[in-house]
């Protein structure tokens, strides 16, 4: 696997991975900003346990319990999806307001949403040398759209793939949002390249036949990607762009 550093030039291996995408899709939390840093994950999380609690529904504690929004709403539809609950029910309308609850929460995070450092410099310069762009995300798409024009770079993608309301099990690592992402550039999976700072991406990415890019602000992330197999890891997307302009 390959690092690069924030401090080195960019690797000949990154120069040929970025050279050869003629399309860019960003997975948005991480990559582009931090998405919950003025407005914590814990708040959404804590509404999302309440919703279960008023319910009738019992969830199982991995995921009752969690900290983490996407896991609270990915869990409780996956354990209906196991039970085999019939649709239209009441399981169907818990995982409806459940979305509705962390939708709206991810609104307002991105109000407050901290920006990457060096992203919209890299999709501007993407853009420029005629890369198509697209944003992959678990997040509400709305939200995402809502970031982007926020931060002035909404018109350089082509268009945004968040999280399908309707089915919330199609959140990566399930490689819906990317193959959807390679349909709408109409361009071969091999010629595309996903950033993500998640295994889940590189999972997702893998299963589309997609090249993979790790983004990691840390060596904890470095080291979940390293596991999650991520061949290639920047720390800073200013090397991606050092890699793209030579």
């Amino acid at each position: 696997m390959s690092v690069t550093p924030n401090a080195s030039p960019a690797s000949p291996d990154l120069v040929r991975l970025v050279g050869a995408a003629r399309a860019v899709f960003f997975d948005f939390d991480g990559p582009l900003c931090r998405t919950f840093a003025g407005h914590p994950a814990a708040l959404a999380a804590a509404e999302l346990r309440a919703v279960v609690r008023r319910s009738r529904f019992e969830a199982h504690p991995d995921w009752a319990d969690s900290d983490v929004p996407h896991r609270i709403l990915w869990g409780v539809r996956k354990e209906l999806a196991d039970t085999g609950a019939p649709a239209g029910g009441d399981g169907d309308a818990l995982v409806a307001e459940l979305e509705r609850v962390l939708a709206r929460h991810e609104r307002v995070a991105v109000t407050s949403a901290e920006p990457t450092p060096g992203a919209a410099e890299l999709v501007r310069a993407l853009r420029v040398n005629g890369r198509r762009l697209m944003v992959v995300s678990n997040n509400a798409p709305e939200a995402v759209s809502d970031y982007l024009r926020r931060v002035g770079v909404a018109e350089q993608f082509d268009g945004v793939i968040g999280r399908d309301a309707g089915d919330p099990l199609l959140m990566k690592p399930d490689p819906h949002s990317v193959v959807q992402a390679v349909r709408r550039v109409e361009i071969r999976a091999g010629e595309c390249l996903l950033v993500g700072d998640q295994p889940s991406d590189h999972e997702a990415a893998y299963a589309a036949g997609v090249p993979f890019l790790g983004f990691a602000r840390d060596a904890a992330a470095v080291a979940r990607l390293r596991v999650g197999g991520a061949a290639h890891v920047v720390s800073d997307l200013r090397q991606v762009l050092a890699a793209l302009t030579g």
